[in-house]
Parts: C-alpha cells; structure tokens; sequence
C-alpha cells in the first residue's frame, strides 16, 4: 500500500483519469458533462478537466490546492 503525501498521490491519481477519455466526468458545479482538453504553458503541457456549460477548469494543481485550503486530508 502506497502512502505519502496529499501532494504525492492527489497529482497522480488525477492525471491517471484524465488519460482515460471515457471516464465520465461531471462538474461539480453545473453538474454538466466535462471533457478532458490538452492545455499548454510556458514551460510544459497539461490535461485537464473543462466543462461544456459553465467552463469550469479541473486539474491536479487546482484539485491540490483547493483541498489544501478546504484542509482535506485524502485516506
């Protein structure tokens, strides 16, 4: 069994699912359907969750951070 930090295995879990396409995923805001869509900084591209209806924006940066600020512990 794997243990480690929040900011371990959140990250990782989270790019695992947004590989697998037909994953069904759903906004957590709108309850509307959400795509995965490949995005691109500076310095490295990253896929993330986008919802068709209100474009809310779901990644594992964004997953971390607020469950660091809600202080969620995962487990």
């Amino acid at each position: 069994m794997f243990i480690g930090t929040l900011n371990e295995i959140l990250p990782a879990i989270i790019d695992t699912l947004l590989l697998w396409e037909e994953f069904n995923m759903q906004c957590p805001r709108c309850k509307s359907r959400m795509y995965s869509e490949k995005f691109y900084d500076f310095v490295r591209s990253f896929n993330a969750w986008k919802c068709v209806c209100c474009g809310e924006l779901l990644d594992s940066t964004i997953l971390v951070n607020r469950a660091r600020s809600n202080n969620t512990h995962l487990g």
